[in-house]
């Protein structure tokens, strides 16, 4: 005789006896997890923080308190801590390395001008942060910032919020990036009116327009392409126009003879 066939009742008793059997199983295993990421073993304690660009500097550790699961931290609120710690750095990178440790993946900021306060001479990184204790006479190398009604002093690790240091920090930024103007350097950054000025140390002077740096250093870019011994021929020029100016170097003074 032939069996009979599940009725269909039969058939969906079956499966949801299939279902809660792969439910019950899944739900042991997220319980496992759940105990497994709780575990002493996995617990992170303290954070090694590295310094990429300074591979003699002993790494430091940061402590967490209390100690957070490795699975369970987040990541970047750890990278907000690191950086409030460490407010001359920037950190790149938070990392796990299991079983328990964290990684913190720091550099220092980069200094791109010192500037002059009644406190001394002051080191400041691209995003306006204050570097380092202030000198009594300028850093070697580093252009000067003047900025109009500066505080007179500043901590180390605070911030830059003068309203004219983000167009400098951008003009400045990109004379890095390009490794200087043809092979001048830039001595000391002033203002007149809204005209930024790069004084160079060869003594040329470059003129800016405050509000619109990235157009007017493309227009000096082309400048430089198409005439490259300018600014060795140059007493200043003007980029702040569409028709960049160029100020000649004044004639050299004719001894004149003895009578």
């Amino acid at each position: 005789m032939r069996g009979r066939r599940p009725s269909f009742s039969t058939r969906q008793v079956m499966l949801s006896v299939g279902i809660l059997f792969s439910a019950l199983l899944a739900g042991g295993v997220v319980t496992s997890l759940r105990a497994m990421a709780d575990a002493p073993a996995f617990q992170a304690r303290e954070v090694d923080v590295a310094w990429v660009d300074d591979l003699n500097r002993e790494r430091e550790r940061y402590r967490l308190t209390p100690p957070v699961s490795i699975f369970r931290i987040n990541l970047e609120g750890v990278q907000e801590a690191i950086a409030s710690r460490y407010p001359t750095a920037q950190v790149q990178a938070v990392r796990r390395v299991l079983p328990n440790r964290l990684v913190a993946e720091v550099v220092s900021k980069r200094v791109i001008a010192q500037i002059n306060a009644a406190g001394g001479f002051y080191p400041v990184g691209a995003e306006g942060t204050i570097l380092a204790e202030p000198r009594s006479s300028p850093w070697p190398d580093l252009p000067v910032l003047h900025l109009r009604m500066v505080q007179p002093r500043f901590a180390v690790g605070e911030p830059c919020d003068h309203p004219l240091f983000p167009p400098v920090s951008r003009l400045l930024s990109a004379v890095h990036r390009s490794r200087g103007l043809a092979g001048h350097a830039v001595r000391a950054v002033t203002f007149r009116g809204r005209t930024l000025v790069l004084a160079l140390d060869s003594g040329v002077e470059v003129w800016f327009d405050k509000d619109q740096v990235e157009e007017n250093w493309k227009r000096l870019g082309l400048l430089l392409t198409s005439s490259p011994k300018v600014l060795d021929e140059a007493a200043y020029l003007d980029v702040r126009f569409s028709q960049p100016t160029i100020g000649p170097k004044p004639e050299p003074k004719q001894k004149k003879g003895r009578r």
